[in-house]
């Protein structure tokens, strides 16, 4: 980085990569077109890169707990016929 070079003192920054902001706005761009559900999740997995592939176990398991949690939370009598 050019701030580097001119000052190698200074705090690292850190900033998205290039790809992950492409992806990202995509993925916001594309949320125009969801379809209507009954329950829908949004998992805290921000700090997760949308290509950490190697991670994938720890993203598994924040969407788990997540879902578990949201779905002790909620009153689900009446919402599937059993």
């Amino acid at each position: 980085m050019a701030g580097r070079r001119l000052n190698p003192f200074a705090p690292r920054m850190e900033v998205p990569r290039m790809i992950d902001v492409l992806l990202r706005s995509t993925e916001i761009a594309s949320g125009e077109q969801q379809v209507e559900a009954d329950i829908m999740f949004r998992p805290p997995v921000e700090q997760f890169g949308i290509l950490d592939f190697k991670r994938h176990p720890e993203i598994v398991e924040a969407g788990y707990r997540y879902a578990v949690e949201t779905l002790e939370d909620l009153d689900l009598e009446g919402l599937v016929p059993y």
